[in-house]
């Protein structure tokens, strides 16, 4: 069973200065959308700290912080 689990998880890790989009907060918290067709993902934004730990800091493009750390699973790579 276990390995059958770490087949299909894949561990994500991210670099600093990597483009990443987080998952919005209502999805992350289970929550209705505002309206039917909103974005599930928010972003691009920059990595601007990478801990061992598997949480991340971000910052936006133009240079502003986001306050909360946010664990890695709500992250995904950004393809420009």
């Amino acid at each position: 069973m276990t390995e059958a689990y770490g087949r299909m998880t894949k561990e994500r890790v991210f670099a600093e200065g990597q483009l990443v989009l987080k998952v919005a907060d209502y999805v992350r918290r289970g929550l209705a959308g505002p309206f039917r067709f909103a974005p599930k993902w928010e972003g691009p934004l920059v990595i601007r700290e990478a801990h061992q730990s598997g949480y991340y800091r971000l910052t936006q493009i133009d240079g502003r912080d986001l306050m909360d750390p946010i664990n890695g699973k709500w992250l995904k790579r950004y393809f420009a």
